[in-house]
């Protein structure tokens, strides 16, 4: 198991330093292995496409971000300004990695993982009005955190946030 991280770890700092220079789709497997340190028997033990180092991460980030949300809410499903600029200081960090995925994966994938887990945190009825501004929030929150992450997150996660809570702070239960 412990092997299994190391590997995965290596395969996704190898590739990280490789999109620096490279796209996505020109690179290799064999190169991948090679700049990792590790046998493509052990890429594929761990993988089954190099897109899914970058899917694996992202996903691991969102757990990560949705079990430290749960952690710290407070049980009010309303828009909370702080829980906004949480969501954009938990994830400056990992743009560049977005950004790779943004370029080279659907943005889709994204607004698919925030959509989720907005329906999960706040539990609208489906088909409610709820439901559609759970949509619409999760849509604006996914679309400015890409563009901030393509633009070199020049603003402040308390910028954003502020705009976010200046669209949709005002919902209740």
């Amino acid at each position: 198991m412990k092997n299994r991280a190391l590997a995965k770890e290596c395969l996704l700092e190898a590739l990280l330093e490789l999109l620096k220079t490279k796209r996505l789709r020109a690179i290799s497997i064999s190169e991948l292995c090679q700049t990792a340190g590790i046998s493509r028997m052990s890429f594929y033990r761990n993988y089954s496409s190099i897109e899914q180092i970058i899917i694996d991460y992202h996903d691991s980030l969102i757990k990560e971000y949705r079990a430290l949300i749960s952690a710290n809410a407070n049980n009010d499903k309303s828009i909370n300004y702080e829980n906004v600029v949480f969501f954009f200081k938990f994830f400056k960090p990992y743009t560049e990695v977005t950004r790779y995925r943004y370029e080279n994966i659907p943005g889709k994938m994204i607004l698919e993982s925030i959509t989720e887990f907005a329906l999960e945190y706040f539990t609208p009825e489906k088909g409610s009005r709820r439901y559609y501004e759970v949509l619409s929030y999760a849509g604006a929150l996914c679309a400015i955190y890409l563009a901030w992450a393509e633009n070199g997150t020049k603003e402040s996660p308390e910028e954003l946030a502020d705009i976010i809570y200046k669209r949709f702070g005002s919902w209740s239960s």
